[in-house]
């Protein structure tokens, strides 16, 4: 169906402007479904190959390398909400799970109250709330690229890159 405003000339396709209606707009994720201010990224677990959480017992895990993390705009968080809380395809995730990258939602307080941690070596994650569907992985390894944070092969090249940032220092 087509619509022509006699005024202007413009050209609108009610089909279009009808299914956006109808659907309540562009669907927002919902996770984590707690009030936040702020995302922060971090590289952590570098030599570890246990799956251990970016937060333990509230608090960032002891192996993080720096306990400012990496700020992100509200554009990237999107993103990252784009990338982790909505369906995505199915993909391969193998059995093992050394996370080394981590992102951190924080309340007005500075309390954590979401994160999200990812293995980009064997394509797997976790977060907490639960969230049940597949990440999309390409988009938040990018975003993790972005951010400036490294995404290497196996705890050796993450201990050889944490060895020459220190020698940077």
């Amino acid at each position: 169906m087509l619509l022509q405003t006699s005024r202007t000339g413009f050209l609108l396709t009610g089909a279009l402007a009808l299914a956006v209606v109808a659907s309540g707009g562009p669907q927002r994720a919902t996770w984590p479904g707690k009030p936040y201010k702020e995302v922060r990224a971090y590289l952590y677990n570098l030599a570890s190959d246990w799956p251990n959480s970016i937060i333990e017992d509230g608090r960032l895990s002891p192996s993080v390398e720096n306990p400012d993390g990496v700020r992100l705009t509200d554009r990237q968080v999107e993103r990252l909400l784009d990338a982790v809380a909505r369906p995505h395809p199915d993909h391969p995730i193998a059995a093992c799970f050394s996370p080394r990258h981590g992102f951190v939602f924080y309340n007005a307080s500075k309390k954590p109250v979401a994160w999200v941690y990812v293995c980009f070596e064997c394509s797997n994650y976790r977060g907490s709330p639960e969230l049940k569907n597949n990440f999309d992985l390409d988009t938040l390894e990018k975003l993790t690229r972005e951010l400036g944070l490294p995404v290497l092969s196996g705890r050796p090249a993450y201990e050889a890159w944490k060895k020459k940032q220190a020698k940077q220092q």
